[in-house]
């Protein structure tokens, strides 16, 4: 593996190089950064005073009432001041020791923030010739004299030209762990060139399978479509012939309802008839009765005929003949008990069979409803066959048509495939170009 731009980095840093950035502000001193001066408002004689304590003192920044550098008196102007034979009397006056504005110099200056070449073109575009100021944010920072400049820019030379040495060790090592990473990067592109040269062959043989498939996949599709439109064509037709039945169930029910109906005033029918019979028993009943008192009122009769002889005998005649007729109502009126008898065990027959028919028809009506019932179910179950089948034969065209686009697929991927196969051939004629072109450029470093 090539190693980040970081490691070259934390090389570099391993090697002893100095970490300062080229920032100025980096590379002051705490004496530079703690430079003595002036307010605009001082004495010259302060002025003298300060240059007097530090011998060292080339110039010296003078500040207004915000603290802000205006420019700078230098040690030199003083010093000819000094000595001018008029200087000391010039001091003691106050209209000239006072007022330090003929005095004040511009002075070159230079932000914390900007690089040390910067820094020195300022210094050398400004024509400093004492030294500068350093400025933060328009206030004083620091302040670099013209020796303290001259030791500066040689220091930043030796590390520049450090740094430079340092960059070369680490170019080299790195041209080194080039070269090491290259030749290992060859071999493994030799290997994916073969990885990838199998892996195609093996795709194009797999894509031919699968092509194979897919064009099976979709002849059974499509007669899976074909079988699968065949049914749900005859489950419309089942679920249609479920209606006609369901029809025909609801006409038999209510058939059913209307013969129970008839039934129920045959029923009732009968029961009248019943009272009816039970009526003409108690008139026959009566009639017997008043036959037997008739049959006896025509004995006493013929009793009293015979009483009176002669005189009674038409008498007796007409009470044989009454006697007669009272015994043939007897006769009749049993006769109308039999018939009577036998309409009542009719009339009970006919009322068994109502019942039984009842009955009967109560189990029809009741398998005509669990008939409707289990036909509506088998219309449901029917119509989503019918819907299933309509929705396989749409799966079943759209999977023919996805099979086709596989097959199409897999032959592109054949195609790609053997594509492939010549981009790992070039691929392994890259890598030994990759890793001539690097030999020759790791040489080429190594001679400049």
């Amino acid at each position: 593996m090539m190693q980040s731009p970081s490691a070259f980095s934390s090389s570099a840093g391993s090697s002893g190089a100095d970490a300062r950035s080229d920032r100025i502000g980096d590379w002051l001193s705490a004496a530079d950064r703690e430079p003595p001066h002036i307010l605009h408002g001082d004495t010259l004689v302060s002025v003298i005073d300060r240059f007097q304590a530090n011998p060292d003192l080339r110039l010296l920044p003078v500040l207004d009432a915000a603290g802000r550098p205006c420019g700078a008196i230098f040690e030199r102007d003083m010093r000819r001041l000094l000595l001018n034979p008029y200087g000391h009397a010039l001091l003691r006056n106050p209209a000239y020791g006072g007022d330090l504005r003929s005095h004040i110099r511009d002075c070159p200056k230079a932000d914390v923030a900007q690089s040390i070449g910067a820094a020195l073109e300022q210094y050398r575009v400004g024509r400093g010739t004492e030294g500068m100021m350093i400025l933060q944010g328009h206030r004083l920072f620091g302040v670099l004299t013209n020796r303290r400049l001259a030791l500066l820019a040689g220091e930043w030379e030796g590390h520049r030209a450090r740094h430079r040495v340092a960059r070369a060790d680490q170019i080299e090592a790195a041209a080194e762990r080039f070269e090491r990473e290259v030749a290992a990067l060859g071999q493994m592109m030799d290997k994916l060139s073969s990885m990838l040269e199998n892996d195609a062959a093996q795709v194009a043989e797999r894509s031919t399978q699968v092509s194979t498939r897919a064009a099976a996949v979709a002849t059974a599709a499509v007669q899976t479509s074909t079988h699968m439109e065949e049914i749900a064509g005859r489950g419309r037709e089942l679920a249609d012939a479920l209606d006609s039945i369901a029809a025909r169930t609801d006409e038999a029910r209510e058939a059913g309802n209307e013969a129970v109906a008839l039934v129920t005033a045959g029923s009732a029918r009968t029961a009248d008839l019943r009272v009816s019979a039970a009526s003409i028993e108690s008139v026959i009943d009566l009639i017997g009765e008043i036959s037997r008192q008739v049959n006896l009122l025509a004995l006493n009769a013929t009793i009293e005929a015979a009483r009176a002889g002669d005189a009674g005998r038409g008498f007796a005649v007409v009470a044989g003949e009454i006697k007669q007729l009272s015994h043939q109502t007897a006769i009749a009126a049993n006769r109308i008990r039999a018939y009577v008898d036998e309409i009542g065990n009719a009339v009970d027959e006919v009322s068994c069979g109502h019942a039984r028919v009842e009955t009967a028809i109560a189990r029809i009506a009741s398998n005509s409803a669990e008939i409707q019932g289990a036909v509506a179910l088998q219309r449901s179950a029917t119509q989503l066959i019918a819907f299933n089948a309509a929705q396989t034969h749409d799966a079943s065209r759209a999977t023919g048509v996805d099979a086709d686009a596989i097959n199409g697929i897999a032959q592109s991927a054949a195609e790609r495939a053997e594509a492939m196969l010549g981009i790992a051939k070039r691929v392994f004629d890259g890598a030994r170009q990759l890793a001539a072109e690097s030999s020759h450029f790791v040489e080429q470093i190594r001679a400049a």
